[in-house]
Parts: structure tokens; sequence; C-alpha cells
């Protein structure tokens, strides 16, 4: 993939690449990074060879919309706040993620 390729928000991208299982641990009473994963429901790894954009603005307007409000009051507070936006961010803007089982 070029450097200079970028992916914007709404993009549809097509990603060609090596997929892989975590690696658990290999001592006893190690940390396992597969285990640690798996909390965060990511199952596996890609190693990508190519990944380029198929089609532009493939979304939603509503969904455009608050995605841009929410990338301005990100600036808007690292301007102010600094090196302590992180903290204010993570509070409002947390992400909600929806479990599928």
């Amino acid at each position: 993939m070029p450097k200079s390729e970028e992916f914007k928000y709404g993009d549809l991208v097509c990603v060609r690449g090596i997929y892989e299982k975590a690696k658990s641990a290999t001592n006893y009473k190690a940390f396992n990074y597969r285990e640690y994963l798996k909390e965060k429901n990511i199952y596996g790894i890609v190693n990508v060879e190519e990944c380029h954009v198929l089609k532009s603005d493939n979304l939603n307007f509503v969904f455009k919309f608050f995605n841009d409000i929410r990338k301005t009051i990100k600036n808007n507070l690292n301007y102010i706040l600094g090196e302590k936006a992180s903290i204010v961010i993570g509070m409002l803007l947390r992400r909600y993620i929806r479990y599928r089982r």
C-alpha cells in the first residue's frame, strides 16, 4: 500500500492479507496474548499485503454528520486542554460497542 494513500470515514476498503491466530502463552503462567485479544472480541491478526479504496463516501449522511461533530469536539478539546484532553475525551466521546452473540 502506498504511504500517501489515506482513508477517510465512510470509505469502502478492500484488504488483502494473511490471517493468523494470535500466539498463546509459551511459558507457564505467562501473559497469554490470545486470551487478552479474545476479551476484546479480537480472534486473530491480519498481515496486510494490499489495501485500497473501492468507494468513497459510502455511508449515511447522519453517520457522517455525527462523526464530523465528534472530530470537531475532539480537536477543540485537544486545543484547549492539551495533554489532559484525553481524559475528558474518554468520558465524553466514549464509543459504545454492541456485542453480537
